[in-house]
């Protein structure tokens, strides 16, 4: 059930959109605007593309449908590979290290296994694992600011839409009475609700999903760098598990619904 939480939590808020609207006016067709939705949609992503690498946008858009499913970072095998090799590296066995390593299925931490075996200084693998750490996280960090980009772009699409119609509006005035002048007033509203709703029941919250998930793979990566650093030290992998453990405890309280601390935008 936790894995589709997403989904009945954005199940129940468009449920409970739908209910809004069912016990207000008669009309309900006065809160379709399909001009006002394309206007808030398109431009929103059109702005976004102009602030931000288009690359990022598309990357983001097509990553949607997987923000609705809990991610899990299953480690497990691949901590076992790793221990192997850590075990083999104790005892001296280069080469089936080396092979181990292949076959942990992390380009991370195989390079960072190769690294060792190469007998490169342990200041340089951190200085190394560290900036590939760095990359993989700016890389998710600039498709959170993508997200909160359209969050605040999408209220002012939507107030560009309504100010567009009431000019529209205020240009016939003269041949209009006063329940068509409400009723075209109203319509020009429908595109401020957009961006409302797009902004704050969307985007937002995909943005804090995205925050999560980069929060989670940051825990991933640093739990291959103590790892690296137990098997520089040739410490007993027993030892080693230990210590990667605990950032493993860390993603299973996210996946457990607790709260936990995201790290913020830069």
């Amino acid at each position: 059930m936790k894995r589709y939480s997403t989904y009945v939590s954005a199940i129940g808020i468009f449920c409970l959109l739908i209910a809004l609207l069912w016990v207000l006016p008669e009309e309900v067709s006065l809160f379709l605007n399909i001009p006002g939705l394309l206007l808030v949609i398109g431009g929103t992503v059109g702005a976004t593309c102009v602030s931000r690498r288009r690359k990022h946008v598309i990357d983001v858009i097509r990553r949607i449908p997987m923000l609705f499913k809990r991610r899990h970072f299953d480690t497990a095998a691949q901590v076992d590979r790793f221990l192997a090799a850590a075990e083999t590296y104790r005892h001296g066995r280069i080469r089936l290290t080396e092979s181990l390593a292949l076959r942990i299925g992390d380009p991370f931490v195989a390079s960072g296994v190769g690294l060792v075996v190469d007998r490169i200084q342990p200041e340089e693998i951190n200085k190394i694992l560290q900036w590939r750490a760095n990359a993989v996280i700016s890389a998710e960090q600039a498709k959170i600011q993508v997200v909160k980009t359209m969050a605040s772009f999408a209220p002012a699409l939507g107030m560009l839409g309504t100010l567009v119609a009431l000019v529209h509006m205020l240009y016939g005035l003269e041949s209009a009475d006063i329940s068509a002048i409400g009723r075209s007033m109203a319509f020009a509203m429908t595109t401020t609700l957009y961006g409302i709703v797009i902004a704050n029941l969307i985007c937002r919250p995909l943005a804090i999903k995205l925050e999560q998930a980069q929060q989670q793979k940051l825990n991933i990566l640093n739990m291959w760098i103590e790892g690296i650093n137990g098997m520089i030290a040739r410490r007993h992998p027993v030892l080693i598990k230990e210590s990667m453990d605990a950032f493993i405890m860390q993603n299973e309280q996210f996946e457990s619904d607790i709260p936990a601390h995201v790290i913020p935008a830069h």
